[in-house]
């Protein structure tokens, strides 16, 4: 599998993911270091809205910015989403 070239950018710029807008959920899972299973998981959700775009099924790079984001900065778990706050390990 191809690895992904990025980079970890200051808080106030957007990852970069070599000057692309979407990706493959291969290479969706490969950076979020998760399986392809998890992938489709996190898009029945509603956490990830891919674009069908012919046959291929992509994910613009900001919504992957915007996931990793909101995951980082609150105490919700993306895997629990309908577990309280209160009841979350930490």
């Amino acid at each position: 599998m191809k690895k992904i070239p990025y980079s970890i950018p200051p808080k106030d710029s957007p990852v970069t993911f070599d000057g692309r807008l979407a990706l493959r959920i291969p290479e969706v899972a490969q950076a979020l270091g998760v399986s392809e299973t998890s992938v489709r998981r996190l898009i029945n959700r509603g956490l990830l809205k891919p674009l069908r775009i012919l046959r291929h099924v992509l994910i613009p790079t900001e919504q992957l910015t915007n996931l990793v984001g909101n995951t980082c900065t609150s105490n919700h778990v993306v895997g629990n989403a309908n577990v309280p706050k209160a009841t979350q390990p930490e």
